[in-house]
């Protein structure tokens, strides 16, 4: 059977079934004996016709290799030489699927993994899976059957800053980076008047650093094996999508938590005591918190992160006498850019976070690590994908932001907001 044979069959066979229970939903009883033995082997044979599906796109696919292989050893040499420097595009899920199944990979797709290895090198981290997925876009070239063939790497995690409300609100993303980083910031500097001819005194500009070292975030993915021999581009986005939504909500949540930082884990903001806290139960209170932050000098653009109880009780506290309407309005407070995500640290009435998120520095390094284990699930039909990646995360200046909490007794300085 073709596959399209086999699909209409899969279609008529629940056309049927759909049909059995309809009536006996319309008569209000169960299926008799000789229809529930009609509906067991419908079901049956749907499976039965499900695993010839998977099969036959398995083969396929090794056909398409073979087809390959021909049309190396067959085409004119005038053809061979139109494919050279052809673009292609690295395709994540068949490289998975083969792994999964013990099959063996390209030319082309040995070189994308040995392209995310030497980035990896590069930063100074070991890798432990069988793939390693280049993070920055670029082209390389890898001779394939005597063809020199172009291969277009877009970066895997460039979603991540359109999915992460951290980038959004203004946080400043260090990629590509290697080993250790100092990171330099400055601080207060003082300006002088003088006369023309006068001599100039020292501005006085003084420079910190901070240091960001690679930290390793890491995540799975349970994937089916009937998703990993789908070929479509929908299925191939699906699968990258699914890798960024795992690294952007672990690096979320943990940023916005309430957990010390580790030699393996960066700090939660809300566990930094030397960010200033503060109560808010009405607008008043806002006023008086945005002040904290006029007084520091943060000329910047600032912005507020809140949790999902946060947002809720802000958008119906009326501001009073003050100006009318509500603290929030149309996600912004006073004009301010507001974010809302779950994986803030939440309080019992709502937490949240202000100030000038380019103060906060997320640093990543290059390559993620991807163990393929076909074993752990096998029994479930699924692949589990294990994601390592390395991030870290460092406030370059506290003095840029407050960590506020919703109508609960005034939080003193250099103290965490607990649950």
């Amino acid at each position: 059977m073709t596959s399209l044979e086999i699909k209409d069959k899969k279609n008529v066979n629940k056309t049927r079934m759909r049909a059995l229970l309809d009536v006996a939903k319309k008569e209000t009883r169960e299926l008799t004996e000789t229809e529930q033995k009609e509906f067991d082997d419908l079901k049956k044979e749907n499976e039965t016709l499900t695993a010839k599906l998977i099969e036959l796109q398995k083969k396929l696919m090794e056909y398409e290799d073979q087809e390959d292989e021909l049309i190396e050893e067959t085409e004119p040499e005038t053809k061979k030489r139109s494919k050279k420097n052809q673009k292609v595009e690295f395709r994540l899920l068949s490289m998975i699927n083969k792994i999964a199944n013990n099959r063996s990979l390209t030319d082309t797709e040995k070189s994308v993994i040995e392209a995310g290895i030497s980035e990896m090198k590069m930063a100074g981290l070991n890798y432990s899976g069988q793939i390693v997925i280049p993070t920055s876009t670029r082209a390389i070239t890898v001779n394939e059957s005597k063809d020199t063939v172009g291969i277009q790497i877009e970066s895997i995690l460039q979603p991540l800053r359109a999915k992460n409300v951290l980038f959004n609100a203004g946080a400043k993303y260090l990629s590509g980076l290697q080993s250790d980083v100092q990171v330099p910031v400055m601080g207060a500097s003082s300006v002088n008047w003088a006369g023309e001819i006068a001599e100039g005194t020292d501005a006085g500009t003084s420079f910190t650093n901070v240091k960001l070292s690679p930290k390793r975030l890491t995540a799975y993915l349970d994937v089916s094996k009937q998703f990993l021999a789908q070929s479509s581009e929908d299925a191939e986005a699906s699968i990258r999508q699914d890798i960024v939504n795992a690294i952007s909500t672990k690096l979320e949540s943990t940023i916005l938590g309430n957990d010390d930082g580790t030699d393996t884990q960066p700090a939660g903001i809300f566990s930094v005591g030397e960010i200033q806290t503060k109560n808010i139960s009405t607008y008043n209170d806002v006023a008086v918190m945005n002040a904290l932050i006029d007084d520091t000098n943060v000329l910047n653009e600032r912005s507020y992160v809140l949790s999902n109880k946060a947002k809720a009780y802000l958008r119906s506290k009326e501001k009073g006498t003050v100006g009318g309407g509500f603290i929030l309005q149309n996600n912004e407070i006073d004009g301010e850019k507001v974010f809302a995500t779950s994986n803030v640290n939440s309080t019992t009435n709502g937490s949240f976070v202000y100030g000038d998120f380019s103060n906060l520095i997320i640093g990543e390094w290059s390559g993620i690590d991807l163990v393929v284990d076909p074993y752990t699930q096998a029994k479930n039909g699924s692949v589990r994908l294990v994601i390592n990646a390395y991030f870290d995360a460092k406030i370059a200046r506290t003095e840029a932001f407050v960590n506020c909490t919703i109508g609960t007794p005034e939080v003193t300085k250099n103290s965490k907001v607990k649950e």
